[in-house]
């Protein structure tokens, strides 16, 4: 499949970006091209809106890409390991409104979308030689799905909403794509009208996520009332304790459980954002955000998405948080796992607005990030950063000797 593409890239990834709509296609030439370089994107499937969704490398030192394309549309991407474009993919109805995460089963590659007919959902497997992805698995019993994330024997945690019953559920998918439970939590309040704007993204893109607790599962969705993170047993889901939202004014932007009962946490509360890189939180009882101490962060956009990693950065245990800042840069904070503090930070985009899609570990110990930025000012197109070993190094604080 063969399309044409323009590659706007810099010389120096510190360097900014210059996109122009007059010039003609360039691409970066340093001596070392697949350690640090700088991509935006503009692409030639018909002058469609693109928004990414995550990022993992391949096999090849290569980079895939998944995004949604006009809205709705499931997009896939493939860049060589020197950031350069290969091919993409635009995959037809029923195949939409795909979950921001790629998952990674030895050399293949997986993600979750929603089925445009029946609001199912289905597990695809990207094929990289046919450029396309295939259906793996159908879910129809889960409509309006919302997020998804891995558990640790090798199957999926799949949060969606049940419109007719007016309840979030949860399914724990085996390592054989197998159902192996099924959970439901009421919503005592109508939340159709903002499922359906953000899987559209007509309105709010809301922080629904999954995961592992210490003993557990949790889910961040609608239950009760309010948005909240709610914990569950592993063996059947029955709920064993809940962290209570505020309405639409405070929920948890983004949770990544550490060890025991300590979570590293992002909220978000009356247009503030609060980062909490290690906090305790009860798995059996019932709390709410506004319990969590202060630890405010202005230059996070207003109620901005917020991705959190945990990898080794020079030689320290971290929890790298990625959002956008108010200055429409993406800005990368580093704390320590372990001690709570702060390491470093650093940003990334410059010249034109930049917005937080994923990122993940490289192979030779480097980062690649994800982003959204506008050509022109106004087409959205996609964004890889990839950052060398020591430039990842350079803004955490190395180790002290004890």
């Amino acid at each position: 499949m063969k399309r044409n593409h323009r590659v706007y890239a810099c010389l120096k990834w510190l360097l900014p970006a210059v996109l122009c709509l007059t010039a003609c296609r360039r691409e970066a030439t340093e001596a070392t091209p697949d350690l640090r370089f700088t991509r935006v994107y503009d692409n030639g499937l018909a002058g469609g809106s693109y928004d990414p969704l995550d990022v993992r490398q391949t096999a090849d030192s290569g980079y895939l890409m998944l995004g949604a394309l006009n809205d709705w549309d499931v997009y896939l991407m493939k860049a060589d390991k020197s950031g350069n474009f290969q091919w993409e993919a635009k995959l037809g109805e029923p195949y939409v409104n795909a979950l921001p995460n790629l998952f990674s089963i030895g050399n293949d590659h997986y993600f979750f979308c929603m089925d445009g007919i029946t609001l199912g959902t289905y597990l695809m497997k990207i094929d990289e030689a046919g450029q396309t992805a295939r259906p793996v698995k159908s879910f129809p019993e889960a409509s309006y799905p919302l997020a998804v994330s891995a558990t640790p024997e090798g199957g999926f945690l799949l949060q969606y909403y049940h419109r007719e019953e007016r309840s979030t559920g949860l399914v724990k998918i085996g390592s054989d794509y197998n159902v192996v439970w099924k959970n439901k939590y009421g919503v005592k309040q109508d939340v159709e009208q903002p499922i359906v704007a953000h899987l559209t993204r007509i309105g709010d893109r809301l922080p629904f996520q999954t995961g592992i607790s210490a003993d557990g599962y949790y889910l961040n969705g609608f239950a009760n009332y309010t948005f909240s993170m709610v914990f569950v047993n592993p063996g059947n889901g029955d709920q064993t304790g809940v962290l209570n939202g505020f309405r639409d004014q405070g929920a948890i932007s983004a949770a990544l459980h550490l060890a025991d009962n300590q979570f590293a946490l992002a909220r978000y509360s009356f247009g503030e954002n609060h980062l909490h890189p290690k906090e305790p939180l009860s798995p059996r009882g019932v709390g709410s955000v506004g319990d969590l101490k202060e630890n405010p962060f202005p230059e996070i956009i207003p109620n901005g998405r917020v991705i959190l990693r945990r990898m080794p950065i020079n030689g320290q245990d971290a929890v790298l948080y990625a959002a956008q800042s108010k200055s429409r840069q993406i800005i990368l904070y580093a704390f320590g796992a372990r001690t709570n503090d702060l390491l470093g930070k650093h940003y990334l985009g410059y010249g034109n607005p930049y917005d937080i899609a994923g990122f993940t570990a490289t192979g030779d110990g480097g980062l690649a990030v994800l982003g959204k930025t506008y050509v022109a000012g106004r087409f959205p197109r996609l964004c890889l950063f990839k950052l060398s070993p020591e430039d990842l190094n350079a803004f955490v604080k190395p180790k002290q000797a004890e």
